[in-house]
């Protein structure tokens, strides 16, 4: 921490623009004359630590069993999975076709009923003479 006055400050602040341009200007330089030690440094740290052990795992695994299960894979996705959803269809239509009954009998119920309860109505306003 620095301890400065209001005009030493705002020369501070004022002379921002001239060190970022210095600071700037030493990144500019330095670039050239390091980026291809990065490039290639950071190549081979890449191809070390990732490329070459990934590799290696993959030279030496055996990967015949994988033949057969992709096989069943697309087997199963693909005909399998048609044939199931052949069945799906037709569980909805099934299903919307006794669901068309269902609503049949249950109007045929409903209207029994609100039919009575009318009737029952009409006797009870019809004077009897005594």
């Amino acid at each position: 921490e620095k301890t400065c006055t209001l005009p030493q400050f705002k020369a501070y602040v004022r002379d921002w623009r001239q060190r970022l341009t210095k600071v700037f200007t030493r990144v500019d330089d330095a670039v050239p004359k390091v980026q291809s030690k990065i490039s290639t440094g950071l190549q081979n740290l890449v191809r070390s630590t990732f490329v070459t052990p990934v590799n290696r795992i993959v030279d030496l695994t055996q990967c015949r069993f994988l033949k057969v299960e992709y096989g069943n894979l697309v087997d199963g996705l693909c005909y399998r999975g048609v044939l199931g959803f052949r069945n799906i269809a037709t569980a909805y239509v099934v299903n919307g076709a006794l669901t068309v009954i269902l609503v049949f009998f249950t109007y045929i119920i409903w209207r029994r009923t609100y039919d009575n309860v009318e009737g029952f109505a009409a006797d009870k306003r019809k004077v009897v003479p005594v």
